[in-house]
């Protein structure tokens, strides 16, 4: 892969770095993992990345699968590079569209933490297939459930028909973003697959 430039895009509060590499991706899938998440897997020479499923984005990937193209990479919070779920970067970096370069030669350094004040879980309901994403502030094995009264009621009923799954680890900080940027990207507050009520951007 050859490094071409780091594109800039404000997120949920911040300002978030995707890094864009000239190469031929040589296989595409889309999958679901274990908290049946639908997500999308690429591998380019040894290397494979995966990263949330979006339509145009798998689109463009399967269209140009075998051929040189370019992908666009996101580091996350744990230092893993996953590919990037905003389609605008894609098309307008297809278009040479320079509103979303970020114009400068270097950025400052993705870092990974070894800080563990906070996560973001999600909890599955196996029963019905609805989901919850939160973040909390402390450790797993706290006691904490969640927020949402709905599901609250509905564990303290029946915890056995419930797991949790632990996404990351981080800052507060950097979990509160992470758990925004899932909310946003599945759309969580807007169908009737999870009990969240809010993406954080609105109350």
């Amino acid at each position: 892969m050859q490094y071409i430039k780091t594109l800039k895009k404000f997120v949920a509060g911040s300002d978030k770095y995707f890094d864009v590499f000239k190469c031929t991706v040589d296989e595409v899938s889309e999958f679901k993992d274990s908290a049946s998440r639908k997500s999308v897997r690429i591998k380019v020479g040894d290397q494979t990345f995966q990263g949330l499923w979006n339509k145009s984005i798998f689109e463009f990937l399967v269209e140009n699968e075998g051929s040189e193209s370019f992908i666009i990479l996101w580091k996350s919070n744990k230092g893993n590079y996953m590919v990037s779920y905003a389609w605008e970067l894609w098309e307008a970096y297809s278009k040479g569209d320079e509103q979303y370069d970020s114009k400068i030669s270097e950025v400052e350094p993705h870092t990974t933490t070894e800080n563990k004040e906070a996560f973001v879980y999600m909890w599955i309901n196996l029963e019905s297939d609805m989901k919850y994403i939160g973040m909390h502030k402390g450790n797993p094995q706290d006691g904490y459930i969640c927020s949402n009264e709905r599901l609250l009621a509905e564990y303290n009923s029946a915890p056995y028909q419930f797991r949790r799954t632990i996404l990351a680890y981080g800052t507060q900080q950097q979990m509160h973003e992470l758990e925004t940027l899932l909310l946003i990207q599945l759309r969580a507050a807007n169908g009737d697959m999870y009990y969240n009520l809010s993406n954080n951007l609105r109350k």
